[in-house]
């Protein structure tokens, strides 16, 4: 008989946030989807309102290179759709979010686990919000590292995403597709 079964909720950083038992099992099933699976990168906090978001990745059998650190591609698979599901999830299915672009540097070799924490903050949302009220579409630039547990940088990212209401989206399909006739 189990007497102090405690679940323990994992956070790679120190934070306020919480999560929900909706983002617990939104965890669980991107952890479990087999394009993140295969990117050895596991999601281990998403916070209620979706603004935290912690990832980690470590070498393993799977992610190795040449040089038995973790292979780049795999670095960045894990990194790659968290800005986009973040936005998703806050701004909702009305508005259409897509990955632009992204910058890595990769600043030393993964040989053990390192963590990255995903963070939209409030006065970005509101900013976001203000462009898509005025313009219809906001293209924003998220940066994002990878550090081991003294602070030491494994990767840094810049990530942009593109914004836009479905209205004006659709505009803008219309007018590339009367472009190109």
């Amino acid at each position: 008989m189990i007497e102090n079964f405690n679940i323990i909720i994992v956070k790679e950083f120190v934070t306020d946030r919480k999560e929900s038992l909706y983002t617990k099992i939104y965890k669980l099933g991107l952890n479990i989807y087999p394009a993140y699976r295969r990117s050895s990168g596991r999601v281990r906090f998403i916070s209620d309102d979706w603004k935290e978001i912690h990832v980690c990745i470590k070498l393993g059998i799977r992610n190795w290179n040449i040089n038995m650190t973790v292979f780049g591609g795999s670095i960045y698979a894990s990194i790659d759709p968290i800005f986009a599901i973040q936005l998703r999830n806050i701004f909702g299915k009305e508005y259409v979010i897509w990955d632009k672009e992204a910058h890595i540097v990769f600043k030393k070799p993964i040989k053990k686990k390192v963590v990255a924490n995903f963070i939209i903050e409030d006065d970005v949302i509101a900013e976001i919000k203000d462009s898509l009220n005025s313009k219809g579409e906001y293209y924003l630039k998220l940066p994002v590292e990878f550090v081991d547990k003294v602070g030491n940088v494994h990767m840094s990212a810049t990530k942009v995403v593109y914004i836009a209401t479905k209205e004006s989206y659709e505009k803008k399909i219309r007018r590339k597709k009367a472009m190109q006739k």
